[in-house]
Order: C-alpha cells, then structure tokens, then sequence
C-alpha cells in the first residue's frame, strides 16, 4: 500500500478517533467513580457520625427513685412466686428452671429487706439445684446479711 492511499489515511484516522475516544471515556467513567465512590464513603461517615452522637447522647446510667425500685422489685418477687405455685407440677421434671425462679425471689426478696423469705428461697434454690455454686453463694449471703440484720436490730 502506498503511504498517500485513502485506505491508509481512513485506517489511521480512525485508529487516531479510536484513541482519542478511549482516553475520554477513560477520564469520563473515572471521575464517576470517583464521584460515586466518594459520596458513598461520605454516607457511610455520616452513619457513622449519627450513631456516635447518639451514644454520646443516651445516658450511661439511669436513675430510678426508691420507690419505683421497690415496685419494680415487688412485682418481680410476686410474679416469681406465682409461677413457682401455678407451674409447681411442670417444674418437677425441669429443675433448672425451678431453680431460677427460686433464686429470682431470693434475690428481690433481699432487695425488699424480707430476709427469712430470701433465706427461704435461697436454700430452696441450693436444694433443687445443688450442683451450681452460684445458688449455694446466694444462700450463705443470704443467712449471713439475715444474721447481720438480727445483730444490728438488736444492738439498737
């Protein structure tokens, strides 16, 4: 082929186009990516940054008054002892769960200053389930704060 044929010229000016039109759509398409992959990254700071100010915000700690404390340990204790009756005949076969709910009114029992019902449900809590020293710790602190309180009321 002659360099002056018009096959030349069309194949060159065309390979020329081609390169030119790569390189365009080469810086196009990479500053749409960048575009995108940076409003991405800026929604997910911004996740991020409400979910910080709001644990930052949500208190630590909450405060009840005594007497929605005492309520609320009241209501525990009396819900604890109506399913150890109701379910008295279902608990026979599931120990554990027996257990529990002795140790939960133990525990709200104390909270409520009844130190012979927490006692009482503290060993309770020892004899169905003996093999967890969990309830066997509750019962010694239990007779021992029981005990406590006996010397104390007296002294006074």
């Amino acid at each position: 082929m002659r360099a002056s044929s018009l096959a030349l010229r069309l194949f060159f000016s065309a390979a020329a186009w081609t390169v030119v039109m790569l390189v365009v759509a080469g810086i196009v398409l990479s500053s749409l990516y960048r575009a995108a992959v940076e409003r991405a990254f800026d929604r997910r700071l911004n996740v991020y940054l409400r979910t910080l100010v709001a644990d930052v915000a949500t208190p630590v700690v909450r405060l009840h008054s005594i007497g929605r404390s005492r309520d609320y340990d009241e209501a525990r204790l009396s819900a604890a002892k109506r399913i150890l009756e109701k379910h008295r005949d279902d608990m026979v076969s599931s120990r554990k769960e027996r257990a529990k709910y002795q140790a939960i009114a133990a525990v709200n029992a104390a909270r409520l200053g009844r130190w012979p019902e927490a006692r009482r449900f503290a060993w309770q809590a020892s004899r169905t389930q003996p093999m967890r020293l969990r309830n066997h710790a509750r019962s010694a602190v239990m007779t021992y704060r029981s005990a406590c309180e006996r010397v104390t009321h007296e002294a006074h």
